[in-house]
């Protein structure tokens, strides 16, 4: 004799399913630098306070691309991006010097080709910097990023993976300075590259203006003429989706807009590199500090 089928109201099915949706967690991502880990747990923690969810952390995603694609996949619902990387890595359009320009043309494309959306500027840019030994500068006569160009044999490059990567770092340098190299850049962590310079391995060091290799006081930063080198602020970029399955998370997170300093940074990742402090612990009193935590 064969099993009565089991008939469920449909008003039924929604609520189960409903209520499922709406118990799906809370994901904060991050791409694999030590920036993105300090300000991703910064939006996991506050995100936890004001709306009372639990909230999980996938930092350490990797680049640009990696992060966008769990982003648009739903692996994750937020995660701290720059719309310079946005504009040229995502939507590979041309690099434009106008922060406003960009600002109102990736949150435009954004939204319409992927349904995501950006909050407020955090409150700092971060944009990439080149720079030189002050001795190499004053025995060379280097001044500007331009005069890199009359060095015969070249140059010892260092940079981070993000400058070589991507399309407003390196190749974009390239186009517009044409740098002589005496061997292959070397690509590795802001850390690695102040060993490097230790070791008198790496002479011309481009990374974020943010990174530690910069706390040297024997590096000087290149002025670009040639305004290769964009403006670089940063912000959350969500799915849409997000907010109705967790209502009040684009509030909370345009709480965060203006708050966070490029000297919070800086010194976030210089105590975090240097293990001083753990993540956790280092948001934790950003947010206390900000006013937003007890």
């Amino acid at each position: 004799m064969l099993a009565p089928k089991l008939l469920i109201p449909a008003g039924l099915l929604w609520v189960v399913f409903g209520c499922q949706r709406a118990a799906r967690p809370l994901t904060v991502g991050g791409k694999s630098t030590v920036e993105q880990s300090f300000l991703a747990e910064v939006a996991a923690q506050h995100l936890e306070n004001r709306l009372g969810v639990k909230v999980d952390r996938r930092p350490n995603l990797g680049d640009t691309q990696t992060a966008h694609a769990a982003l648009t996949g739903s692996n994750i619902d937020l995660y701290p991006e720059h719309p310079c990387a946005a504009l040229t890595t995502v939507l590979r359009f041309s690099v434009t010097p106008n922060a406003a320009a960009m600002w109102e043309r990736v949150r435009a494309e954004y939204e319409v080709r992927f349904n995501l959306l950006w909050s407020p500027p955090l409150g700092f840019d971060n944009r990439f910097v080149v720079g030189i030994r002050k001795a190499d500068a004053d025995q060379f006569g280097v001044k500007t990023m331009a005069d890199l160009a009359r060095r015969v044999p070249g140059w010892r490059v260092a940079m981070t993976r993000e400058f070589e990567i991507r399309r407003d770092g390196m190749p974009l340098v390239s186009q517009k300075y044409r740098i002589p190299f005496s061997s292959a850049p070397v690509v590795m962590d802001p850390l690695a590259i102040v060993q490097a310079l230790d070791q008198f391995k790496a002479e011309v060091v481009a990374a974020a203006v943010a990174d530690v290799v910069w706390e040297r006081k024997d590096l000087v930063v290149l002025p670009d003429p040639a305004g290769a080198l964009l403006p670089c602020e940063a912000a959350f970029v969500m799915r849409a989706e997000a907010e109705r399955e967790h209502p009040g998370l684009q509030k909370a997170l345009a709480e965060l807009g203006g708050k966070v300093s490029l000297e919070t940074v800086k010194q976030a990742n210089s105590r975090l590199a240097s293990g001083r402090v753990a993540v956790e612990s280092a948001a934790h009193t950003f947010l206390r500090e900000a006013g937003l935590s007890r």
